[in-house]
């Protein structure tokens, strides 16, 4: 009876409705009740790329740590006061200046962590009201979840051109373009590794769990989906829940690996892999591989509250 249960727990999660309904407004909120009234337009937000390690797949540069570089914002871009220009059309919606507000919480997480103060430091930062941090409702949650979409995002698009541009011929295996896809996702958040815990635990919360399964669930879909994957059976869940069980382990891993560029994290990310290299034919259960899963998941827990606790890098 179990297995019918996760079976159709896995099943909701495919279900393009369940996505839908589990989708998070990001507090919508009009802009007069909290951008200052200006009689001049106001320099804010624009990209500001620096320069990063780039990793090369088939001929093709792709730039790991590319959210976290993009989400590094200059003070270039516009916003207007809504007595001003009135004959314009406004370009900018509430979710995009919520993004962009958010985008620069992101520089403050380093200092203040996933919280409260580094979306008020990025509300002074763009000289918005001070009210404007009001919006997000779950505070320092709401950076986390918004830094894991982005970030999903970009692997995303990176991935379709890898696969694009992939030749019949290709010498990557399906394997190795996974490992690189596990790898590439993992490298962005080292920029936050210090404060990466205290995220795992807000992302453990009841207000936050709903969305983080989805967002874990559509993120394995997505990388085995580049891979190549077509299977419709039953191998359809058991993929997704392994690759799982590989992410959050090498996850774990990753926050108490001391080594230079992290190389003991991806030997192990390595071994894993090796391991379960042919993941199409893994014959266990379906029960066992979200036993497995949750497993891993609560031991990162675990984990991410005793490094918050005894072993939190910034704290030295």
């Amino acid at each position: 009876m179990s297995s019918n249960i996760y079976f159709s727990t896995f099943h909701l999660l495919r279900s393009p409705r369940f996505i839908r309904c589990l989708n998070v407004s990001r507090c919508i909120s009009s802009k007069s009740c909290w951008l200052k009234s200006k009689k001049e337009e106001t320099n804010v937000v624009s990209e500001s790329f620096s320069n990063s390690k780039l990793n090369e797949i088939n001929g093709e540069k792709v730039d790991p740590l590319s959210v976290s570089n993009a989400l590094k914002f200059d003070q270039t871009s516009n916003f207007s006061d809504s007595n001003s220009n009135q004959g314009e059309n406004n370009i900018f919606s509430d979710d995009d200046i919520n993004a962009q507000i958010l985008n620069v919480a992101l520089q403050y997480v380093p200092k203040h962590g996933w919280t409260v103060t580094s979306i008020d430091e990025a509300v002074k930062e763009l000289d918005l009201s001070v009210s404007a941090a009001g919006i997000f409702k779950r505070g320092g949650t709401d950076l986390v979840l918004h830094f894991i979409e982005e970030c999903n995002n970009s692997l995303s698009m990176q991935l379709a051109s890898i696969a694009k541009n992939r030749s019949v011929d290709s010498k990557m295996s399906q394997a190795e373009f996974i490992e690189f896809a596990i790898k590439t996702r993992l490298q962005m958040i080292i920029p936050y590794i210090d404060s990466w815990p205290q995220a795992m635990k807000l992302m453990a919360s009841p207000i936050a769990a709903p969305e983080c399964i989805q967002l874990g669930a559509h993120l394995m879909d997505e990388i085995w989906y580049y891979a190549g994957d077509t299977s419709t059976d039953m191998s359809w869940y058991s993929k997704r829940a392994t690759l799982s069980a590989i992410y959050i382990a090498t996850e774990i891993y990753l926050l108490n690996d001391k080594s230079q560029d992290f190389v003991n994290t991806w030997a192990f990310l390595h071994n894993r892999m090796k391991e379960v290299k042919n993941l199409e034919k893994f014959k266990h259960s379906f029960e066992e591989f979200l036993s497995g899963t949750f497993s891993f998941f609560c031991a990162g827990i675990t984990t991410a509250q005793n490094i918050i606790g005894i072993n939190n890098r910034s704290n030295r």
